[in-house]
């Protein structure tokens, strides 16, 4: 799994005398993810640590850069950090942007890019907009417990169902299948649901928004592949 540090964790990361907590949690996973070190994290925090004179934690930021994947801003991520900010706009209840939160947009579009999760303890931050953990949801391999089957999905669980969905109908869009129009109604009609009064789908309803997915998805690439797996699996 590719996990992106936003830059409250990565600054945690870098402090030569607290959070030593969220230090022994990276040692202990560091060989378990891929993580990935956002161009715009480190210079969120490398600025202040400049401004700062913190020289200890600026070479510990140099060494993060150096032993972890680095990620760029590309083209296609500033593209999507346009989309996900148009779209958090659009939202009737807009905490996502109040208080400046670019920074936070343009992260969350380096892992959608990257087909990564964000690793943040600031989880309402990034959802829906990409799928977020904090440190201590994520342990090392072999030992992460097994959920049990709910009945009804969480409200966090639709949080990131609604975000997994918006993003499939982007990709649709952008790359139309045979089936464009068919799945960008089913996509839509979830959506609304979603976004209606009673926020929640019932098993029937998941399970023929599964069929509905798999079915018209078949002839798709392997990100929109990739997302359709994530979300059937948000759904069961």
């Amino acid at each position: 799994m590719k996990l992106v540090l936003d830059t409250g964790v990565l600054g945690q990361l870098c402090h030569p005398r607290k959070y030593d907590d969220v230090r022994a949690w990276f040692a202990s996973t560091v060989d378990t993810y891929d993580f990935l070190l956002s161009e715009v994290a480190d210079y969120e925090l490398r600025r202040d640590l400049i401004r700062l004179g913190a020289r200890r934690s600026l070479n510990r930021l140099d060494e993060l850069g150096r032993e972890l994947h680095y990620l760029p801003m590309s083209t296609p991520a500033w593209r999507s950090a346009a989309q996900l900010w148009a779209w958090v706009q659009r939202q009737p209840q807009n905490d996502l942007a109040a208080g400046g939160l670019d920074s936070h947009i343009l992260i969350a579009a380096q892992a959608r890019t990257a087909t990564a999760s964000v690793v943040t303890t600031h989880r309402h931050r990034f959802e829906p907009l990409v799928q977020a953990y904090e440190p201590h949801e994520l342990l090392p391999q072999g030992q992460q417990q097994p959920h049990p089957p709910r009945s009804a999905l969480s409200q966090q669980q639709l949080t990131k169902l609604l975000g997994a969905l918006v993003e499939l109908r982007w990709r649709v869009e952008a790359s139309p299948l045979a089936d464009s129009k068919a799945l960008l109604d089913v996509l839509a009609r979830a959506e609304g649901h979603l976004l209606s009064d009673d926020e929640q789908l019932q098993i029937g309803d998941r399970v023929e928004l599964t069929k509905a997915l798999q079915d018209h998805t078949q002839e798709a690439g392997e990100q929109i592949q990739a997302l359709v797996a994530r979300i059937v699996a948000l759904l069961a």
